[in-house]
């Protein structure tokens, strides 16, 4: 069985054996567990969502496989969560060459502030000094030329800058733009 996350072939349609499994609780078979996004990153696959572990390991919400392995790498970028009473939910993903933009519920990186959306280095998994400071869930995120567009259940961007459900960031300064 597979719980959540699976692999189907291309051309054939037939379920591969990659079953990695993964929990909110402590069962394998979690039905709160889930996995809301899945992006690709040339020779990685980025997951985000709502479960504790993947495939047996610590993961909050975010994790990267290794496509040629199936394997989950170490890089698990450490969220601190929106509330302290609600676990995490990551929703949306974004990847560049060396970047990870996410988007959901946590309110903190590494250690550092990020208010529902942050951009993770795909190397260190630590944040970048991109930090658009969003006040609650971002459900989706889309990437066009210089701007990221941010969609969810937010009314403020910034610095208490009114947007509501949907906001268009700067893609390297993480500044509100005019668009509204």
């Amino acid at each position: 069985p597979r719980w959540g996350l699976g692999a189907i072939h291309l051309v054939t349609g037939i379920v591969l054996p990659w079953a990695p499994g993964m929990e909110n609780s402590g069962d394998r078979y979690d039905e709160s567990a889930y996995v809301a996004s899945i992006a690709e990153g040339s020779g990685t696959i980025y997951v985000a969502g709502h479960f504790r572990t993947l495939a047996g390991q610590p993961r909050e919400g975010l994790a990267e496989f290794d496509v040629a392995s199936g394997m989950l790498t170490s890089w698990a970028p450490a969220l601190g969560p929106l509330y302290p009473w609600i676990a995490h939910f990551n929703y949306a993903l974004v990847v560049t060459d060396s970047t990870v933009m996410v988007g959901g519920t946590f309110r903190e990186v590494g250690g550092q502030a990020r208010d529902c959306i942050a951009e993770i280095q795909r190397g260190t998994a630590q944040p970048t000094p991109w930090n658009p400071r969003v006040s609650d869930h971002v459900l989706a995120l889309a990437r066009a030329g210089g701007a990221v567009f941010a969609g969810g259940w937010f009314t403020f961007v910034g610095d208490w800058q009114s947007r509501v459900n949907v906001a268009a960031l700067d893609a390297t300064t993480g500044r509100l733009r005019d668009w509204n």
